[in-house]
């Protein structure tokens, strides 16, 4: 794996400070640092331009940090990470608190977040996992589910659900954050009823037993599509101010999105180097799906951004009433070359 991109798990932002580089200057433009969420499949575009050499190609010296969630936009919003990436519906949550951030590429524009549930906890609801949706959504009620943290696209996607179908999630369930390696282990061992993520933790779940509840992924609730699932952000004012940087860095994206979709299989070989202990079918198998859910460019729509906004709105993430600043003003496609 390229060195550049070797992460640095973060207990706070202290530590992302330490990694972070000093904007202003030339070389503080070329040497960025990058915050993730956490490490996941969604974040292939990430991992194939560090590991093809695009950010080198395009001048850039990447080092990554992850941090749980959302603390990836308040490194974002603090300055310690000039670009991370995140759901678009966190961006907008925050811009509704006056902490806007400016959304520059979206590396995937569909949900492919999804629910799974324990054996033992489809048995306790009484409902089959083929039922329709009102009745798994309202089955929900008094199970324990685990996200990755409190806050972040998982435990929106819940309350979402849980919004759509009667209940609070607040109120009618336990929410348990996990990182995301250890929800399968506390899935097994019954510590929670099933939780929310991606692939590749669903699908492993699920080749153990468990029962896909809803899943973005297979086309559970169409309407949230396009949206803008993951994107890229920075800081406002930073792209004006280093124009070029960003260009390069969303060059480097757009390379990594144009190999996905012509070479899968090449691309994939990047990939197997982050997530080198997973079955080699299981993780085929995620980045399929990734592929197939990407963009051909990483340009962002009106389309995906009010799709967003509605969904934020619906999860109870932000009130009805919330006042946004207007759309264009949370993202700039000035740094995607259009093909």
């Amino acid at each position: 794996m390229n060195r550049r991109f070797a992460f640095a798990s973060a207990v706070g932002l202290a530590a992302i400070m330490a990694a972070a580089s000093v904007t202003g200057s030339h070389a503080a433009d070329q040497r960025v640092t990058l915050a993730l969420p956490a490490q996941s499949i969604l974040f292939s575009p990430i991992y194939i331009a560090a590991d093809k050499g695009y950010f080198k190609d395009e001048g850039l010296d990447v080092s990554t940090v992850v941090v749980a969630g959302p603390g990836t936009l308040s490194a974002v919003v603090s300055g310690s990470a000039q670009f991370g990436t995140i759901a678009g519906g966190i961006v907008l949550a925050a811009a509704a608190k006056d902490q806007p951030t400016q959304i520059v590429g979206l590396t995937q524009t569909a949900f492919s977040t999804e629910m799974v549930l324990s054996k033992e906890a489809v048995k306790k609801t009484g409902v089959a996992a083929d039922a329709p949706a009102d009745k798994r959504g309202a089955a929900l009620k008094g199970l324990t589910i685990g996200v990755d943290a409190v806050g972040g696209l998982p435990h929106s996607y819940l309350r979402y659900i849980a919004k759509k179908y009667g209940l609070d999630a607040g109120k009618d369930m336990q929410v348990t954050p996990l990182a995301p390696p250890a929800m399968v282990a506390a899935l097994q061992q019954g510590r929670i009823d099933g939780f929310v993520f991606s692939q590749p933790f669903t699908l492993q779940a699920v080749d153990e037993g468990a029962s896909v509840w809803f899943s973005g992924a297979r086309g559970d609730l169409p309407e949230l599509n396009p949206n803008a699932y993951n994107a890229i952000i920075t800081k406002p004012g930073y792209c004006k101010a280093n124009a070029d940087t960003c260009k390069h860095f969303m060059g480097a994206i757009n390379k990594a999105l144009s190999l996905m979709k012509s070479n899968p299989d090449e691309a994939l070989g990047s990939i197997k180097k982050v997530f080198g202990t997973m079955p080699e079918g299981l993780l085929k198998r995620s980045f399929d799906l990734s592929v197939k859910l990407a963009p051909a460019n990483a340009s962002v729509t009106e389309e995906a951004m009010k799709n967003t906004v509605e969904y934020v709105k619906t999860s109870g993430i932000l009130p009805a009433d919330a006042k946004l600043p207007p759309l264009a003003d949370l993202y700039d496609n000035s740094f995607n070359a259009q093909k």
